[in-house]
């Protein structure tokens, strides 16, 4: 890591709320080279078995080591390496523990990592996905039964379960997030249509610059919708985002990871072709993650001038 400091990611959420996905996007976006990934779920202090004769839940902070997830995050923030705790999801079990050292960028996700003050203050940037019910049930349905070895009369007494600790242990970390992430279904499940998504990006906190800087990029892209005249701002990102765009945004992100330790450029994410808008919002998310290089604003900003509508460059000149 040289003189830098590793900048910290986290990425809050239900279950199934996607933060595994999104924690992988952004690391073969920004590289793997640069990113470290880390799930909180190997911290949990209790296996499935041991829940079930409990009757708690992993959205429970008892549930897991909270002091131990403090204390690494605090190591990796100084570059040091950690031991970290291993879980199994395939049977609920543990394993052993595994060496971590950490990159340029160290993103965590999982269910509480917003939940403590100090754990809050070592995150660069905290990140809350809050997908619609509708598809958060489905996306848990399709993972757990799929991957997890749960059949689906035992998740649904799970989910029932589980509700009352989202309201009162999870869902209460949304108000400390830089960024919220919305996912909703453009057509209902419940009438057996074709899922497509609608994804709407509120940034919520004090990085103004950096907000401001991404939606005058994302304002000349066909596939975005800005609402700048509101406080958080808000990107609305439709299912297709189009290649223009995206290679615009591409660009961007690759003249940023030059200010890291390790440049780099994957040729999957540099075909300027259109893009989910799942893809998309990864996208934006490691642009405003790059954002907290120190300087890193001003010579983004500068390269990307010639997207920016004239009379905003006057303005804000």
């Amino acid at each position: 890591m040289g003189d830098k400091s590793v900048i910290m990611v986290g990425i809050a959420g239900d279950s199934a709320s996607g933060k595994a996905t999104f924690g992988d996007g952004i690391q073969q976006i920004l590289g793997s080279e640069n990113v470290t990934t880390i799930s909180l779920d190997n911290y949990h202090s209790m296996d499935r078995l041991e829940r079930r004769k409990k009757g708690v839940t992993p959205l429970d902070p008892r549930c897991n080591h909270m002091r131990l997830i403090t204390d690494h995050a605090r190591k990796l923030k100084q570059g040091e390496t950690i031991q970290r705790p291993t879980y199994d999801h395939r049977n609920g079990t543990f394993g052993p523990p595994e060496e971590v050292t950490p990159k340029c960028v160290v993103v965590m996700t999982g269910l509480l990592p917003f939940m403590e003050e100090e754990m809050r203050s070592l995150f660069d940037f905290k990140v809350f996905l809050d997908p619609h019910e509708e598809l958060k049930l489905k996306w848990k349905m399709d993972r757990d039964t799929a991957k997890r070895g749960y059949t689906a009369h035992q998740l649904n007494a799970e989910v029932q379960a589980r509700k009352r600790d989202f309201e009162r242990f999870v869902k209460p970390q949304k108000s400390y997030a830089d960024l919220i992430i919305r996912f909703y279904p453009a057509m209902s499940l419940l009438e057996q249509r074709p899922v497509t998504n609608a994804m709407v990006i509120q940034k919520r906190t004090a990085q103004g610059g950096s907000a401001q800087n991404l939606a005058w990029l994302c304002n000349e892209i066909k596939g975005i919708e800005v609402h700048n005249d509101v406080d958080p701002l808000v990107l609305e990102v439709s299912e297709q985002v189009e290649g223009r765009g995206v290679q615009m945004i591409q660009e961007q992100i690759i003249n940023g990871t030059v200010l890291l330790d390790h440049p780099h450029e994957s040729d999957w994410w540099t075909q300027g072709e259109e893009k989910t808008g799942l893809q998309m919002c990864q996208l934006l998310v490691s642009w405003l993650i790059l954002s907290q290089i120190p300087d890193f604003d001003e010579v983004a900003l500068d390269r990307s001038k010639k997207w920016i509508p004239k009379e905003l460059v006057e303005v804000n000149s």
